[in-house]
């Protein structure tokens, strides 16, 4: 499938355009997503990052532990996750080498697809790690490598790098 659709997030709202419109109709399709999940009963998300997967919109919230996913090509928020290994606040998730790196404050897990519509992903047996990641804004990809200033629980601010392989340096 085709991706048809652009998108873009400003740390609070999440936008949409058409990628086929001409230069000079682009302005014209930009929309906001309003469908937003809710979290904590019916305070609805503040989006700070989205990432893409499997052709699905990944969102991070400011004000959630937890993840968030849409429908295959749908903007539409249907599903969540959360960490595995440590019960602390989502930082960012972050598609990366075809599987979602969820950092914490202290930990990291690496969800696969699974290819199931009911559960669209998962993480693997020894699939997390106990460092996490102080800002997600300090996270990058450069090719096959992810770099991001980490923490965890015997360790403060280093610069991490993993590669495609899941190899993690520091």
């Amino acid at each position: 499938a085709t991706q048809t659709r652009g998108f873009v997030c400003d740390g609070t709202t999440i936008f949409q355009w058409d990628l086929k419109a001409e230069d000079t109709g682009v302005a014209e399709t930009f929309t906001e997503i309003s469908s937003l999940p809710d979290v904590l009963g019916d305070e609805r998300a503040i989006a700070k990052y989205i990432t893409y997967n499997t052709y699905r919109l990944i969102l991070t919230a400011e004000n959630a532990i937890q993840w968030f996913f849409t429908d295959p090509n749908d903007t539409e928020f249907v599903g969540f996750e959360s960490s595995e290994s440590n019960p602390d606040k989502t930082v960012r998730a972050m598609s990366f080498g075809g599987n979602i790196w969820v950092f914490s404050n202290y930990s990291y897990d690496i969800f696969s697809y699974t290819g199931s519509s009911d559960d669209p992903y998962d993480v693997a047996s020894g699939a997390t790690g106990k460092i996490g990641c102080t800002n997600g804004d300090t996270i990058a990809v450069h090719g096959d490598f992810m770099f991001w200033m980490g923490q965890g629980e015997t360790s403060n601010d280093n610069v991490y790098m993993a590669s495609v392989g899941c190899a993690i340096t520091e």
